[in-house]
């Protein structure tokens, strides 16, 4: 199949596949990289007074975009399959010789000497990073308040949080600056903000991403991955960056019927917990089989964070001794927590890991579906009260797809006064494109609903 007929029909049943669209338009001469670079450039910054959402605006050198629009315009040369898109980056990633600072004046200085492999493959596929994403400082929190540059702020209302830690990276797509930005996700990092930002987050499983030049925040965890308007374009980001997964495959949708568990606490009743009840019959109208599963949830979240505190606090500990009033008061609770697990209790909580994912593997659907968060956005100075509290209710639902090293999505699924809530799904270990799959076919029910 010629390229015009595989973009023609990625585009023709997606609705926001703006990244997708934006590739098309360059590959066909219809806009030129430089153009779109300079565009993305003037929104970025106005954007950045409203939101605070970039630590570092990068403008790609005037020579370097006029080679790449004459490679493009003389169509005898092959390019990549990011053909000059601007992609915003969050600022733990390391960039060679650009200011990396992980969103702490731990780091405000320091310009990493190498790319990130995630980078590597970026450039290599003729993507320009137009930017650094603010971030929660030092990747450690899931509000984006407690950054040394500044909160990011809420596109839908920007007395709000963008949710963490790659809030930056989720409100540059939803304002539409870029079309897509690299994100991690190591405790609901990519899928909080997707949520509460109204867009798609995509952490693919672990490990199929290189981590190389990613500033770690707990090794069994931390995961790269994508923000997007659309199922399909993660889909589009997930066959460059991923062996083996084809987005045309992934639009084709599947033509079986869908078995899917549900997991939701119904007796907090929580304002997103209620709309995701409601979400249930709407997709069972629409031919996919809904049980309800009996996990743990809260023993899952527990002893992922077990796990996560304690590698945390070793990858800190030699610095936190020397900087401890240079770490923002909630990230330092956290190192303080991490430093009290016990030995056994982390080899503890590994092996039980093993024990529970052999029990996941064996759950009879084919992907399970929960709320990503059980609330909305809130407001900026009532996270400031009591972040830890925040982190607590906004990581209920988020803990099993890192605990597990499975794949996992946030669609937009509605708005509650205005604001976005996200439904997660999450799919088997290494099965990321049956997740994205289904995460089509559930996206287009709920646009088709909505």
């Amino acid at each position: 199949m010629n390229l015009d007929k595989v973009f023609e029909e990625l585009l023709s049943s997606n609705k926001n596949a703006d990244l997708v669209n934006l590739i098309y338009d360059i590959m066909r001469g219809n806009v030129s990289p430089s153009e779109k670079v300079y565009e993305s450039l003037e929104k970025i910054r106005e954007e950045n007074s409203r939101f605070n959402s970039y630590i570092t605006i990068i403008s790609p050198s005037e020579e370097a975009l006029r080679i790449l629009d004459k490679i493009i315009k003389s169509n005898n040369m092959k390019f990549g399959n990011l053909i000059g898109v601007p992609i915003a980056v969050k600022d733990n990633i390391y960039t060679k010789n650009v200011l990396t600072t992980i969103a702490s004046r731990i780091y405000k200085d320091f310009i990493p000497s190498y790319d990130a492999s995630v980078i590597v493959k970026l450039k290599e596929e003729d993507g320009i990073v137009i930017g650094k994403t603010n971030l929660h400082a030092l990747a450690s929190g899931v509000s984006n308040v407690s950054s040394d540059f500044g909160p990011v702020r809420n596109p839908h209302d920007p007395n709000r949080i963008s949710g963490g830690s790659s809030g930056g990276s989720a409100v540059t797509v939803a304002v539409g600056s870029v079309k897509a930005s690299i994100g991690t996700d190591t405790f609901g990092s990519i899928r909080i903000p997707a949520s509460l930002c109204g867009i798609v987050g995509y952490k693919p499983s672990y490990g199929l991403i290189s981590n190389r030049g990613l500033y770690p925040t707990a090794w069994s965890f931390d995961t790269v991955g994508f923000l997007t308007r659309s199922v399909i374009d993660s889909a589009y980001l997930a066959g460059i960056f991923i062996d083996g997964i084809d987005a045309l495959r992934i639009n084709k949708g599947i033509d079986r019927r869908l078995r899917l568990g549900y997991l939701v606490d119904e007796e907090t009743q929580l304002e997103v917990e209620r709309e995701f009840i409601k979400l249930l019959p709407v997709l069972e109208s629409n031919g996919i089989e809904i049980v309800k599963l009996d996990m743990d949830l809260k023993t899952i979240t527990e002893i992922a964070r077990t796990i996560r505190l304690s590698e945390g606090a070793t990858i800190h500990y030699e610095l936190f001794m020397k900087r401890e009033r240079d770490y923002p008061r909630d990230t330092a609770e956290l190192i303080r927590m991490g430093m009290k697990v016990p030995a056994y209790e982390y080899i503890r909580a590994l092996k039980l890991r093993e024990a529970m994912l052999i029990d996941f593997l064996k759950l009879d659907v084919d992907a399970i579906i929960m709320p990503t968060t059980p609330i909305v956005a809130p407001e900026i100075n009532e996270v400031e009260k009591d972040e830890i509290k925040f982190r607590n209710i906004l990581t209920k639902y988020i803990a099993l797809p890192n605990l597990f090293g499975s794949p996992a999505v946030s669609l937009p699924a509605g708005k509650i006064n205005s604001l976005p809530w996200g439904l997660q799904i999450v799919g088997r270990p290494k099965q990321d494109e049956s997740l994205l799959r289904i995460s089509k076919k559930i996206e287009d029910i709920i646009q088709n609903y909505f």
